[in-house]
């Protein structure tokens, strides 16, 4: 529909409900990663050329498509220093060689208990409540 709308406002000749479909579907394709109210406001308002638009393709659509694109990447790149600009604090460095000589000990990370009813915790609690039902 918005194909439509461009072709009628910029009176391109020869222009067909089907030349919108098609177009249509290649924008989709093309841009399909891209989210839908980025797609819809390049065509709602496509940026200015430097020439001429006599014809609706898909590099013209590239064309536009690259401008807003290149306008997003502008604020994405803004709100990710804004959230960077929260973490200032250093983070702490690791020794990598002492961590792979630990994997190779085999003390790098502890074992875990196949099952949480075989952790020692679990089992030290559950003899306490035994134990003080018992006594009661």
């Amino acid at each position: 529909m918005l194909l439509d709308k461009i072709a009628k406002l910029w009176q391109i000749p020869n222009w067909t409900v089907e030349n919108s479909v098609l177009l249509a579907g290649w924008t989709f394709e093309t841009y399909r990663f891209e989210p839908l109210e980025v797609v819809l406001r390049c065509l709602n308002n496509p940026p200015a050329r430097n020439e001429k638009t006599w014809r609706l393709t898909p590099e013209v659509i590239q064309e536009w498509m690259s401008v807003v694109l290149d306008e997003e990447a502008v604020k994405r790149e803004r709100e990710h220093n804004k959230t960077k600009a929260l973490f200032k604090e250093a983070l702490p460095d690791v020794d990598y060689e002492s961590f792979k000589k630990r994997i190779d000990d085999g003390t790098a990370m502890p074992e875990k208990p196949k099952h949480w009813s075989q952790d020692p915790k679990y089992k030290e609690s559950k003899e306490q409540y035994l134990k003080s039902r018992n006594k009661g």
